[in-house]
């Protein structure tokens, strides 16, 4: 199942990059994000791995994420891995008047529980998606400098 959402922040893109891909920061606004602990030491490249648990629709979810493809600034695509959802996720930075243009473009693969109810899986992760961009959108806006810092 394919999703995408995108929203225009008033930040520069390397800032919001930063953010974005330093995983850590989902707490911040990714709020069905419990935590997420980065396993590979060093800087975000081809193979740099995270723990993460999360919930969707009220389900706890344990993954792996995997980074598959980065072009620092531009996009960094992962993958997840876990028993209740798997998806390949793309997140792109586009520079547009005013600041950058975040998008996530994801193809997901829902089991168990939550593949059992795709529809109204489907509707949460959208709704969720709207809030989150929004949080997120307001706290790099709310916070200009230092933001990719945990």
């Amino acid at each position: 199942m394919l999703i995408s959402h995108s929203i225009d922040i008033q930040c520069p893109q390397q800032e919001v990059f930063d953010f974005v891909s330093t995983f850590e920061n989902d707490t911040k606004w990714w709020k069905a994000v419990d935590h997420t602990d980065k396993i590979t030491p060093g800087p975000l490249r081809v193979g740099t791995e995270f723990h993460q648990v999360s919930r969707v629709a009220g389900i706890k979810i344990v993954s792996k994420l995997i980074v598959t493809e980065v072009n620092h600034f531009e996009y960094v695509r992962y993958k997840s891995e876990s028993k209740q959802l798997t998806y390949a996720l793309l997140y792109r930075f586009e520079k547009v008047a005013g600041g950058t243009r975040f998008t996530l473009e994801a193809d997901l693969e829902l089991k168990g529980a939550l593949g059992a109810f795709i529809p109204l899986t489907m509707r949460i992760l959208k709704g969720q998606l709207n809030i989150y961009f929004g949080l997120l959108k307001e706290y790099m806006e709310t916070h200009p400098t230092s933001v990719a810092a945990v």
